[in-house]
């Protein structure tokens, strides 16, 4: 990670953004007390864009979006692979804020307090080379955060992550935090809209007349869950993304028991 922070530090507002709508990325005061202000953090004012697109030309750059359930904070894995914000799920880490990390990336969290001990906690890694680019970011529920990042063109990406319940708790628990993302959803104003996280949900293959809803490169069997969660994605005009994409076995799964002896089917 700390190789990472640094690459980043060396691109911020330079490498990969555009400079011809200075200050478009300006953190806003929001008086919100639900509404964690990154302007707590120490941070230069904005240089430029970002931009999302598939090259690297005219000095534009691709956003690496990911969620990761990381059970508690360990973030040695994120040598391995591209990122600028992550979404996690337990986090295990308490209290609510944003503060810069050793290398210069951005933690916001979500998690355990006085008011709310049932929390397992959730928040957003921000690369430092995008951290210009926040708007805020935002807990609509200990279950269900938000930020919003500005794009090039004067255009604005929500992402929304979440943390469903398990199968621990009844189907009301988990409409409550559906209803949470389709508030998420509803009240933004961002061009471009992600829901991503730690559904607790199996949604299994592809059936025929889904196509509008997923690809046909989900496996194994669904659960009631599964289906809860297509039905939302229905109504919501959303699609089960990486279902589209076919991948390596390995691939096919996210979870692992101590040691790798269990895997999912």
């Amino acid at each position: 990670m700390e190789e990472n922070a640094k690459g980043g530090r060396e691109a911020q507002g330079q490498n990969g953004c555009n400079h011809q709508r200075p200050g478009d990325c300006r953190l806003p005061m929001n008086r919100d007390p639900r509404v964690t202000s990154a302007d707590d953090v120490t941070q230069p004012k904005p240089k430029g864009n970002c931009v999302i697109d598939k090259g690297h030309k005219d000095g534009q750059t691709t956003l690496n979006v990911c969620t990761y359930n990381t059970r508690t904070l360990k973030t040695d894995e994120l040598q391995n692979f591209k990122w600028d914000i992550i979404g996690l799920c337990e986090t295990k880490r308490e209290g609510e804020g944003v503060v810069e990390l050793q290398g210069g990336a951005w933690l916001y969290n979500q998690g355990k307090t006085e008011d709310n001990k049932d929390a397992k906690g959730i928040g957003f890694l921000i690369h430092p080379k995008f951290k210009d680019f926040v708007k805020g970011m935002k807990c609509h529920s200990n279950r269900v955060i938000s930020v919003t990042v500005q794009l090039t063109g004067n255009k604005q990406l929500r992402i929304v992550q979440v943390y469903a319940p398990t199968s621990e708790y009844d189907d009301e628990a988990v409409e409550e935090v559906y209803e949470e993302i389709a508030k998420a959803i509803e009240e933004s104003e961002a061009e471009y809209t992600i829901v991503m996280g730690d559904f607790n949900a199996k949604i299994g293959s592809y059936q025929p007349g889904e196509e509008s809803i997923m690809g046909k490169f989900g496996i194994g069997e669904r659960n009631d869950r599964g289906d809860m969660l297509l039905e939302f994605a229905a109504q919501q005009g959303l699609v089960i993304a990486n279902t589209y994409f076919k991948k390596n076995k390995n691939r096919y799964w996210t979870w692992e028991s101590p040691g790798g002896s269990l895997k999912p089917n």
